[in-house]
């Protein structure tokens, strides 16, 4: 906290200011540090390495940080440390706060800046994150990736452009690199070409690949969609779950008794309301939509819920009538479940197993979009 006492000291309005600075007020305000490390000096018991990373954080090892301008080799450790902190505060803020992203989205800016600070100092902060941020919300939706895609190519022409713009201006300025102002602006420059170099964003090779990925894309839209509450409840039995489900992926739900399983798969198949969160399928709300819904999906419960007096083709013609179904024959359905040649059996006479065969066929009768199989 110590390290912006000096803004104490500073005419609020220039140290709350949202808007660029003119070059007196801008150089005033960098002088912050200046103060912060002048009181923090004076403090006896304080160690003079405190002090210092004050008056060095918003130091650069290339050079372009102030006050001093210093290189990496001039830089203490502690000053460096404090230095990124700041860094990854003012990213938590705009990326994580402002745009929503997930703290994930800090690393890749950590990984292209990594010469800004000691490199030590920002791959330690880069695994810390990895080890203690699990979560990764996604920015785009699978059908949205290919309009990305089709801009990200379309942004490469301009940027391939501007960066040998930046290489010819690094070539003419090194002519005068006598000049202070030249030397920065050279600075400015490398940095902006390093970072086009490491992030790969105009090598040929990835518009390549992008170029011949987008044609064999068969995204479709996200079939499950399942959103946390905003806020918890004082009972519950299923808490804060969120997740996606792609066309043609397979989720398992694996827990111990009571974990809320059946009763995600109830909520989800509109059979038991929602306190909070939502739950999309197929594009659709199921609190709201639910009858639409469940015409495309099909659901095998836990338990036998068979006609034990009727043979299995009767118990699946009764529920092909159900769904409005005509013409409906059962014995390919049977044949797919491996109870061929068993469709004019009672139910009751059936073991365990064939029962949840036929459970499953049942389930299947309406070509479901999405199929819930719950044990």
């Amino acid at each position: 906290m110590t390290r912006d006492l000096g803004l104490l000291h500073i005419d609020p309005d220039i140290a709350r200011s949202k808007q660029p600075l003119p070059p007196q007020q801008w150089r005033l305000l960098q002088g912050h540090v200046a103060v912060s490390h002048h009181f923090l000096a004076i403090v006896p018991t304080l160690p003079k390495a405190v002090s210092r990373a004050v008056l060095e954080h918003h130091e650069r090892c290339d050079g372009l940080g102030y006050p001093y301008g210093k290189l990496g080799d001039e830089l203490c450790l502690e000053g460096q440390v404090v230095a990124l902190a700041d860094m990854i505060v003012a990213l938590i803020t705009k990326q994580v706060d402002i745009l929503g992203y997930s703290m994930r989205a800090i690393i890749p800016v950590l990984q292209l800046n990594l010469s800004v600070h000691f490199n030590r100092v920002t791959e330690a902060a880069i695994c810390a994150l990895r080890a203690l941020v699990t979560d990764c919300d996604r920015v785009y939706d699978n059908c949205e990736i290919p309009a990305v895609i089709e801009t990200i190519i379309a942004r490469q022409q301009p940027l391939a452009s501007w960066f040998e713009q930046i290489c010819a201006l690094i070539r003419d300025a090194s002519v005068h690199a006598d000049s202070k102002h030249i030397r920065i602006t050279n600075a400015y420059l490398a940095r902006i070409q390093a970072t086009l170099i490491s992030s790969g964003m105009i090598t040929r090779e990835q518009r390549c690949w992008l170029e011949d990925v987008l044609p064999t894309l068969d995204i479709q839209p996200d079939v499950i969609v399942v959103d946390p509450p905003e806020k918890g409840l004082s009972t519950t039995a299923v808490d804060h779950i969120s997740f996606h489900v792609a066309a043609g992926e397979v989720l398992g739900f694996l827990g111990p008794n009571g974990a809320g399983k059946s009763t995600t798969i109830k909520m989800l198949t509109g059979q038991l309301r929602p306190q909070e969160g939502k739950a999309t399928l197929l594009g659709e709300d199921i609190t709201r939509r639910a009858k639409e819904i469940q015409a495309h999906i099909g659901v095998c419960f836990e338990l036998t819920n068979l006609y034990e007096q009727m043979s299995a083709v009767e118990n699946l013609a009764l529920f092909a009538r159900l769904f409005g179904i005509k013409g409906f024959k059962a014995d390919p359905l049977l044949a797919r479940v491996g109870l061929d040649g068993r469709g004019k059996d009672r139910v009751e006479t059936s073991s365990k197993g064939m029962k949840q065969r036929l459970m499953v066929a049942r389930s299947l009768i309406n070509q479901p979009q999405i199929l819930f199989l719950d044990e």
